[in-house]
């Protein structure tokens, strides 16, 4: 379990809580806080997640209810990203073609990761050189979002990975 203060920009709030939250729990209060609904009771086949945003309605991320532990935190991170960076992008088109959304993709995966995991902090357990598999355990992501991670922060020049993540992400 990751304390909250970990994430919470708002740290005059954390006397509320009682107890650390798992970073799961704090994802779904941040969508909730976003405006979005949570839903894990419909399973939509071949699908781990989907944001839907109507108008006049609330948005809803629906996560199958199969997943669990570090997939289920990865996969709702994501899905708030999609709504703070793609909200209005749409993935189908009326004739019920898929269109190439990998730019929006990428830049929902990075919200998600700003969401998961804090930079500082992965970065010093990084340059101390815990066991990649150890930090993605501590905050509960699977080990592939915290390669894709350290990728997209090694893209933007704020780390130098490659050569620690290079076999995880061709796994």
């Amino acid at each position: 379990m990751v304390p909250i203060y970990f994430f919470c920009p708002l740290k005059e709030h954390m006397f509320a809580l009682r107890y650390p939250l798992k970073v799961f729990d704090y994802l779904v209060v941040k969508a909730y806080a976003l405006g979005c609904q949570v839903d894990r009771s419909v399973d939509i086949p071949g699908v781990d997640g989907a944001y839907i945003a109507l108008r006049h309605v609330m948005p809803v991320i629906y996560l199958n209810p199969k997943l669990r532990g570090p997939e289920l935190t990865a996969v709702l991170a994501e899905e708030i990203g999609h709504h703070l960076t793609s909200a209005g992008d749409s993935c189908i088109i009326p004739n019920g073609q898929a269109v190439d959304v990998s730019r929006s993709e990428y830049r929902a995966m990075a919200a998600a990761i700003d969401l998961a995991l804090p930079f500082d902090e992965v970065c010093d357990l990084f340059s101390l050189d815990w066991p990649l598999d150890e930090i993605a355990e501590l905050y509960d992501v699977p080990l592939w979002f915290l390669a894709t991670a350290l990728r997209i922060w090694e893209q933007k020049g704020a780390i130098n990975a490659m050569a620690k993540i290079g076999g995880i992400l061709n796994e």
